[in-house]
């Protein structure tokens, strides 16, 4: 991997690790998995998989992904050869919604595709956010049990707060934490990222955090990035500014939004790899970025590392990426090359590195295709209620427990809290996964004990409980 440990490689989930060893010395620049069809008047988040429409972040769109591949030149020869694919298959009763990902890497002993892992993704009551994705290896002896979990938390206004990654140890049906992530908000802003790292097989653990500064917008302008291994020492280690272009009217919300919607939807579970920063997760936010500057800790002073630098087709469509490394000076590194097909759709992906003996760019190492199917989907089709599990965490709790409702459709009745006696505690909101901070009707706290939990959509009613343990 470059320079720098970064903000797209730690939202990463872990199950494609754990399921694909890469070689050591390869380098996968970003995917965008996004369609960039995009001007300053059509600037908004895109669904990984969907390509824009209309001006307001929407399902309704007529462009998905089909298939991914990752292609690479082993040996620099201009031979490009499969590596990589992920397939995307999509719910019957949502198109726009991804259903799960089929996960092949090619086998050059036999110039063949060999299916190696499966994810399900599972969505909440209201069918917009990812709850749970689970990772499953067809040729496992087990291949119903999943090999790796990973869940997803949101506060009381629809916000990623925790993301759960859990692995199967190698006997028994027990799963490990093997990462913890938490998300911390402020004004319409991301302001830190918390991870906790625990490696199951060396009973080891580590920390990371990321602090941003946010503009006037709401938009990230710098990151600091630093690691501890019993969470009160910290070391810098990592810093990273970034400049937008004049014509960018984005904001923070849209990162808070991104991270709710997209982030948990797909894409970020499959980068093994980065470039150089969090700033190519905000370029898959249609953000129009200037530049930005990379430097790493050496225990007293801020060394450069890297820069980038950002160029755009006519219509704002993202045309290259130019990378320069620092040495003594300023140096050519890479430069990352955009296509696209006739309807707009991210097409071809070319990554090329900087020769120093022949003061020319090489032959493309890397390359990524993207192919793109049509579909039609209504945005306020009609999802049937299937309420399939309901489920609190923490549990028990102190303070605040979330709530959380997996299957399909929207709730049209309530979500209530009893006591052990069966006596009416509060009513929550049923539209979305709600989080009950422990009071009542009056918001005053409730006592210690068992707490029940009563889910009626009109179809059916699913009942839940939740042990309350404050100090």
């Amino acid at each position: 991997m470059k320079s720098g440990l970064i903000l797209l490689a730690v939202l990463c989930f872990p199950m494609v690790v754990f399921c694909l060893t890469q070689p050591t010395d390869s380098y996968n620049p970003l995917s965008a998995f996004y369609n960039m069809q995009q001007t300053p008047q059509n600037r908004h988040i895109t669904m990984p998989m969907l390509s824009s429409s209309g001006t307001n972040i929407s399902r309704d769109r007529n462009w998905r992904l089909n298939e991914y591949t990752f292609l690479r030149d082993w040996d620099w020869t201009g031979n490009l050869t499969p590596y990589l694919k992920y397939q995307l298959f999509y719910r019957a009763d949502s198109p726009a919604k991804v259903d799960s990902v089929a996960f092949s890497v090619w086998y050059t002993n036999t110039n063949q595709w060999q299916y190696v892992d499966k994810y399900i993704y599972t969505y909440d009551i209201s069918g917009e956010y990812v709850t749970q994705i689970n990772a499953y290896d067809p040729n496992d002896i087990s291949p119903t049990v999943p090999i790796t979990k990973t869940i997803f938390i949101y506060d009381n206004q629809n916000r990623l707060s925790y993301v759960y990654d859990y692995q199967l140890q190698s006997m028994g049906d027990v799963y490990d934490l093997v990462k913890r992530k938490q998300f911390t908000y402020g004004n319409n802003s991301l302001n830190r990222l918390d991870i906790y790292n625990f490696n199951p097989d060396f009973n080891e653990t580590d920390y990371e955090k990321y602090e941003f500064t946010n503009d006037t917008q709401g938009r990230i302008i710098n990151s600091l990035y630093s690691t501890s291994a019993d969470s009160v020492t910290w070391a810098n280690w990592h810093f990273e500014t970034i400049t937008y272009d004049a014509l960018d009217s984005s904001t923070g919300m849209q990162l808070i939004q991104y991270l709710s919607h997209d982030y948990t939807s797909i894409w970020e579970s499959f980068f093994i790899y980065s470039c150089w920063g969090f700033t190519f997760t905000l370029n898959n936010l249609c953000l129009i970025m200037h530049n930005t500057w990379d430097f790493n800790w050496d225990g007293s002073n801020w060394l450069n590392t890297i820069r980038l630098a950002y160029s755009y087709t006519p219509s704002q469509q993202i045309d290259m990426i130019y990378a320069q490394t620092f040495d003594v000076g300023w140096s050519n590194a890479e430069r990352i090359l955009y296509t696209y097909d006739t309807n707009n759709n991210l097409n071809v992906i070319n990554d090329q590195y900087w020769e120093t003996a022949t003061n020319d760019w090489s032959i493309v190492i890397n390359q990524e295709q993207y192919t793109w199917e049509t579909f039609t989907a209504n945005e306020d089709e009609v999802l049937p209620q299937t309420i399939s599990k309901l489920t609190a965490y923490p549990n028990p709790f102190a303070d605040n427990v979330n709530i959380i409702l997996r299957g399909t459709g929207k709730i049209q009745g309530n979500i209530e809290i009893y006591n052990l006696k069966g006596q009416f505690v509060k009513k929550l909101p049923a539209d979305r996964n709600p989080v009950w901070d422990g009071t009542d009707t009056n918001n005053k706290p409730v006592a210690n004990g068992l707490y029940y939990i009563k889910v009626d959509t009109g179809n059916s009613i699913l009942t839940g409980k939740c042990l309350k343990l404050s100090k």
